[in-house]
Order: structure tokens, then sequence, then C-alpha cells
């Protein structure tokens, strides 16, 4: 199905379950869930939603909610430059060892997510949307297995996934090394691309690679899941406007957090000239993922290895 619309999005869902977002990060999630509920508000404004964006993620200042009759984030006064606060975090993956991306969850991100588990789990289900991502689903097994097996029984999962992968792992590489993961320019938020020049440590890639696609088959096999390709996503129109004319009441999510990310179609290009040591960083992460791809039955490779899709 050509995907083109968000009412094509619910359309996906022919369960009666939630939805919920996850992933591969870099892979269109936040445009996803900001542009799905803003769409499941548009077809039913008093539906009650509280939308999470990164239900998972710790960040002081930034990912913050009041828990009223649904979770309702926090409005937020972003400066032009967002990365001052996204650096008072470390790597904005807080739940996770800082130079392990994943491998290792430290004591205090499980403590804080245990924290934030014990307020989320006292809502319905459909209560809720926002972004789980398999890292974020690693910690809460550990956390409360009940739960894990709960959220993937109950959930109607919404998969993004880049068939350019080797393009989402750099990008990824170059958001934990310059701490900007998003790009806005509307009169809500500022954000825009502060270009920098760097190299990248390699000895990272294979970290990320298993932070982003580490367990995918074994968490989904039983899971009422639908796979979506970035391709698809660069397609789906915007639904911003339609939801601006809403009566929006305190329910509803601040303004600033359903503004869609700008997307840039030649950042790849961009970051080839920018990141110092591009080309190794594309090598290593194209015969890394030719080795872990035979450890996970929904990766598959085309016979060149350049792309992938899950299925």
């Amino acid at each position: 199905m050509q995907i083109k619309t968000a009412s094509d999005i619910v359309s996906l869902n022919n369960t009666n379950k939630p939805f919920v977002i996850s992933g591969v990060p870099r892979s269109g999630t936040t445009f996803l869930a900001r542009t799905l509920y803003k769409q499941l508000k548009i077809d039913n404004p008093s539906a009650p939603i509280g939308y999470m964006d990164e239900m998972c993620r710790y960040v002081p200042g930034v990912i913050e909610y009041t828990w009223d009759e649904v979770p309702i984030l926090k409005d937020i006064q972003f400066e032009r430059d967002v990365k001052p606060i996204t650096e008072k975090a470390g790597i904005a993956n807080e739940l996770f060892d800082k130079d392990n991306y994943g491998v290792e969850p430290v004591q205090d991100d499980l403590a804080r997510l245990t924290d934030r588990l014990q307020k989320v789990k006292k809502y319905p289900l459909d209560c809720m949307l926002g972004k789980i991502f398999t890292q974020d689903l690693h910690i809460i097994k550990q956390i409360d297995e009940d739960y894990y097996n709960k959220i993937l029984d109950e959930y109607f999962w919404l998969y993004c996934y880049r068939e350019k992968y080797i393009e989402g792992v750099i990008s990824m590489l170059y958001a934990f090394n310059t701490m900007y993961y998003h790009y806005f320019d509307t009169s809500v938020i500022k954000s825009p691309w502060q270009q920098e020049s760097l190299y990248i440590d390699p000895s990272n890639v294979k970290n990320v690679v298993l932070l982003l696609y580490g367990g995918v088959t074994d968490i989904f096999k039983n899971s009422s899941v639908e796979f979506i390709p970035f391709s698809q996503l660069t397609q789906l129109e915007d639904n911003t406007d339609d939801y601006m004319k809403l009566k929006r009441d305190r329910l509803f999510a601040p303004d600033v957090w359903t503004v869609p990310p700008k997307y840039i179609a030649d950042k790849p290009k961009k970051l080839e000239s920018l990141i110092e040591n591009y080309d190794e960083l594309y090598k290593k992460t194209k015969k890394l993922m030719k080795v872990y791809a035979r450890k996970e039955s929904l990766i598959h490779l085309s016979d060149d290895g350049e792309s992938l899709w899950l299925k």
C-alpha cells in the first residue's frame, strides 16, 4: 500500500488495538508519531489520547509530563539553538551507558524508567500515543516483564525503518556527536541545522548497529506490527494545518510537540563532506550488517549489501 495521507496510516490497523510507534531511529519515527497523533485528534477531537513523544526517554527540562487524565507533555520554550538543552542530558539516549550506546543499561537509568513506568502503567494503553524503541523494550523487560509482554501483545506497532540503512547509522553517529537530532523552521520552534565537520570514532559503529537493530526479530515475533520503509514516509502529507483548526483544550499536546521535524533530502550527501572519515564508517557499517543480518530473520539485505528490508 502506498502511504500518502495520515488516514492511510490509520487504515493500516486492522485490529482493535491502539497504535504505538517504534522503529529504527533516524527513520521518520517522530514525523510519523506526530502526524498520527494529529490525525487521531482530527478524526475524534474528544478522544482521550495523551501524546508522549518518546515515552521512555529521560531528558530533564525537555521531556517531562503532567500526569493528568492523560499524560501531557509539558510545554517548553526552545531556544533558537537547542544544543545547550540536549547537552545537559549527555547523550540524548539517557537510558543507556554512554560508552556502550545500549549494550549495558546503568542503574540510575533503570531507576528513572522504573519510576516512569509506575506512572505510565496507571493509564489504559489507548490513552497514550508515543514512541517506544527496541532499546527501550530491552530496559522495560528488565524492570517489568509482565508489562513488556502486555504492550507487545496489546499495541498495534508501526515500525519505521530505513532501506538505506548505512545512511541511517551514520546519521545517528552524527547526531550522537553533535547533539542535533531534529531540525525545525516554524513560528512555533526554530532549530536550524548548524552544520559541523567532525571525525567520528569508528569503534562506535558496532554499538550503534546493536542499538538500532538489536533483538528486533525476537521482540516482535508475536506482535501485531506493520513495517514502514522510510521512502514511504517521505511522501506522507503533513496534516498540521487541519489539526491547527481544531479547538484544542488542556488535554491536547502543546503545539511545540506536534510540529513535524524538517526533512532535509540532501542531508546524506552533505554528511559525506562533513564527516572526515565518512567512507570508513560506510564500509564498516556495511561489513558489520552483512554479518549481523544473519542473526535476525526479519532483516533482509540486497545482493550488494547496500539496502535493507524488514519483513
